[in-house]
């Protein structure tokens, strides 16, 4: 399965933390190519990973999104995954069942994402179990929850980044205007799990590197952005464990 990972080259530390921690947490099983989009030829030159590919693009969201999915039919199942959130623990045989499940195939047609963390978003009483894990699914919500890491298929990228002409690449205003619809039709058949399947922290917090950030950046041998530092532990307490 192909992961599809927002980022860009001033933040090439923070991509590197997603893959180093997936593969440090999942193993050598890890089942996925990381897709990471680049500007300058140099920026990935001491990073080098079987699991990762290159694809040289323009900096902004919509021309990175863009050119990470050319090539990727709209109904294949893909990881999505921004470099602001990084896995710090796995349920690795749900994980690597999902992946093996949805890249044969193996769901339903009709369903568009499996979201791998138990949030916010409300849910309905509707029921499923898949790849050994329970699931709800989600009402229809916009937003909420979208920029964790997560399957969906490719076709509901493309919808968010690439056919939206409003945002002129500025995330907040792309945040702004999905929020105000309460329900995106893209976005419906979405199942959010019962339990987490994986546990995430937060490398920055608005534009400012956590606590938590810089020691992983450094305990992974990453390259630690220059930005200021907010005095902060950011990790996402799954509902499940409030």
């Amino acid at each position: 399965m192909k992961a599809i990972l927002l980022t860009y080259d001033k933040q090439s530390g923070l991509a590197e933390l997603v893959v180093k921690s997936y593969e440090a947490l999942v193993g050598s099983v890890l089942p996925i190519e990381f897709l990471i989009p680049y500007q300058s030829a140099d920026t990935y030159k001491h990073f080098k990973s079987k699991n990762v590919r290159y694809i040289h693009s323009a900096s902004g969201i919509k021309e990175s999104v863009d050119a990470l999915l050319a090539g990727i039919d709209d109904e294949e199942w893909v990881l999505w995954c921004i470099d602001d959130r990084y896995p710090v623990k796995v349920d690795k045989t749900k994980f690597t069942a999902m992946v093996d499940n949805l890249s044969k195939g193996d769901v339903n047609p009709d369903f568009n994402g499996f979201k791998l963390t138990k949030w916010v978003e409300p849910v309905t009483a509707e029921n499923l179990e898949f790849s050994g894990a329970a699931f709800q699914q989600q009402e229809e919500c916009g937003m909420t929850g979208f920029w964790h890491h997560q399957f969906v298929k490719a076709r509901i990228l493309r919808k968010v980044f690439v056919d939206c002409e409003e945002y002129q690449n500025d995330i907040r205003l792309l945040n702004n205007r999905l929020h105000k619809r309460h329900a995106l039709d893209f976005l419906s058949h979405v199942h959010v799990p019962s339990t987490s399947i994986v546990w995430f922290k937060e490398p920055l917090k608005k534009g400012l590197l956590t606590i938590n950030g810089i020691e992983d950046l450094k305990k992974f041998n990453c390259p630690v952005p220059d930005y200021d530092t907010i005095r902060h532990d950011i990790y996402f307490n799954p509902v499940d464990e409030r």
